[in-house]
Parts: C-alpha cells; sequence; structure tokens
C-alpha cells in the first residue's frame, strides 16, 4: 500500500497533504537549523554559540511573524478598500 503511494507521488508537483495544517509548526526548526549554521561559519570562537544561535533563531521567527502581520495588513486593506 505505501509503495504504490511512494511510486505515484511526484515531488514538486503532488504535494504531501499530511503537514499542509501544520506547516507553521515547522518554522521553529528552520529558523534554529539557520541560525546554528550561520552562527557556527561566523563565529570566531563556538563557545557562545548555543546562546548566540537561539537569540539568532528567535529572531528570525519573530520577524517571520512580523512580516506575516504586515502582509496580511496590507491584503486586508487592498481587499476592502474602494477603489
Amino acid at each position: 500500500m505505501i509503495c504504490t503511494f511512494l511510486l505515484a507521488w511526484r515531488p514538486f508537483l503532488d504535494p504531501i497533504n499530511c503537514l499542509h495544517d501544520w506547516w507553521w509548526v515547522m518554522l521553529v526548526p528552520l529558523a534554529a537549523f539557520i541560525a546554528v549554521i550561520y552562527k557556527a561559519i561566523r563565529m570566531p570562537n563556538l563557545r557562545k554559540l548555543p546562546s548566540e544561535a537561539a537569540v539568532l533563531a528567535v529572531q528570525i521567527v519573530l520577524g517571520m511573524i512580523g512580516l506575516a502581520i504586515v502582509i496580511h495588513v496590507i491584503a486586508e486593506t487592498a481587499t476592502h478598500s474602494a477603489l
């Protein structure tokens, strides 16, 4: 059963439907991985890596939330304004 499902699945053309309602949860690990990799490349001394990566991950998540709010406000204003 699973084999036939995987054979019929075409990446990028047929998205997997199991995570469509929970896509926003994946933002936190994505931000954490990006923060750790970025800080590991940029820092000369890795002693402060966990704390600085955590701060950067929180900044990324808060920035994405802020951008989502701004885009939502612009979209709502554009759709409800009489032009």
